[in-house]
């Protein structure tokens, strides 16, 4: 029977390979489930690791740790070799780990709609789907110009200007004029696992440490403020990926036609760039996401599910 113990520094090659063995070539997967020794991480956060080992084998780990800028849940990652399934070994690690860890936080734990054994292990263990992800592509060889043209002329005739995030950012304190409506919209979009409460200078400082790509990321102001954004990141696969998005409060009447019209510059500005697609990362509880995956003809994509546990 397998042994379920501590991880070591020199367990990480094993685990590693197991991850490879498992994951194949699906690098991102890979690169997610994390392992490392019991102890606060350099950020704040916390990390445990455990090992399910058979005789010297190391056949399945499982990790909780926490994130410092979503620290509301325990995140969970189990894996054991497919040959080594349904011997109780992912609830054996699960139930460690949850006894093992700190304070009283939802478990939350993620897995692809397409595996079979992680989706029935989530909803055997008690864990709620609370959120599904997908990162298409829109293939750019065509951009349709005139697609959603129409929104972007309803929106100058009821005042809103569009300007990329470069000429915000031109002014002193350009940033610091959109973090409200940042923190306003992320939080909106992340009910499930909100961040952790930041003042305007927290969010002027994930604006600069974390910055989108200026001429692809484009804001809608009113009468000078910023009211709507649709941001855009560098991606090493795509070249570009939309990423933050959201319109304010007292503006939300409006918000088909504000997302449409700032996704639709940014896909014309990847164009002009000569990417030949424009990535997305969408989340089903961000309905501004939603918006623009049904309104522009992104290809199908897998769906990483997220799931929930009471502590």
């Amino acid at each position: 029977m397998a042994q379920i113990r501590d991880y070591r520094p020199e367990d990480a090659p094993t685990l590693q390979d197991l991850l490879r063995q498992i994951w194949g070539q699906d690098t991102w997967t890979v690169q997610y489930y994390r392992f490392g020794a019991s102890a606060p991480t350099a950020q704040g956060g916390f990390l445990r690791t455990l090992v399910a080992d058979e005789g010297g084998t190391l056949v399945g780990f499982g990790s909780a740790w926490t994130n410092p800028f979503h620290p509301h849940a325990l995140y969970v990652g189990i894996n054991v070799h497919p040959r080594f399934g349904r011997r109780g070994l992912g609830t054996r690690l699960l139930m460690a780990l949850a006894q093992r860890s700190p304070g009283r936080l939802p478990l939350q734990g993620s897995t692809w709609e397409h595996s079979e054994s992680g989706m029935r292990f989530a909803r055997r263990h008690g864990f709620t789907e609370v959120r599904r992800t997908w990162e298409p592509e829109l293939p750019l060889g065509d951009p349709q110009e005139d697609l959603h043209a129409d929104c972007e002329s309803r929106c100058a005739a009821l005042g809103y200007a569009i300007v990329p995030l470069a000429d915000l950012q031109a002014a002193s304190d350009g940033l610091r004029q959109l973090a409200p409506l940042l923190a306003e919209v992320y939080t909106a979009t992340h009910g499930p696992n909100p961040p952790r409460t930041m003042d305007a200078d927290g969010w002027t400082d994930l604006l600069r440490r974390d910055p989108p790509d200026p001429e692809a990321s484009f804001i809608a102001l009113r009468h000078g403020r910023p009211v709507a954004m649709s941001a855009a990141h560098p991606d090493p696969d795509a070249g570009l990926i939309l990423s933050w998005r959201g319109v304010a409060a007292g503006h939300r009447a409006h918000e088909r036609d504000l997302i449409l019209a700032l996704t639709r510059r940014q896909v014309l500005a990847a164009h002009r760039r000569g990417l030949p697609a424009l990535k997305g990362e969408f989340d089903s509880t961000d309905p501004w996401a939603m918006i623009q995956m049904e309104a522009f003809p992104f290809r199908p994509a897998p769906c990483w599910v997220t799931f929930r546990r009471a502590p």
